[in-house]
């Protein structure tokens, strides 16, 4: 599951990643591709759930059961993640932050 921002500016408010089952995912990896003023940092392992944005967001995460990837949620840029009850199993790193 990906949500993506690639250029500031952009109106993205009030997502919410909620009570999924997510299962190996980015199999051949993201380059993402943010804009500045955000830094871009490619996510070349298999992740749940992906989020990457240039401009100010807020994302709530929650309840999720996530597996059999080497990351569980990877947050790149401008982002503001709120996480709870989350469920991870067959993860290497829960949450990355770059």
């Amino acid at each position: 599951m990906t949500i993506h921002g690639h250029l500031p500016g952009l109106h993205m408010a009030g997502n919410e990643v909620l009570d999924n089952n997510i299962g190996r995912n980015n199999t051949v990896g993201d380059t993402i591709g943010l804009a500045p003023p955000a830094a871009n940092n490619p996510d070349l392992r298999t992740t749940g759930i992906l989020v990457g944005s240039s401009t100010h967001i807020a994302v709530v995460i929650s309840g999720n059961h996530i597996h059999h990837d080497y990351y569980g949620i990877y947050i790149d840029g401008l982002v503001r993640a709120t996480f709870g009850g989350n469920h991870y199993r067959r993860v290497h790193t829960q949450v990355k932050f770059t």
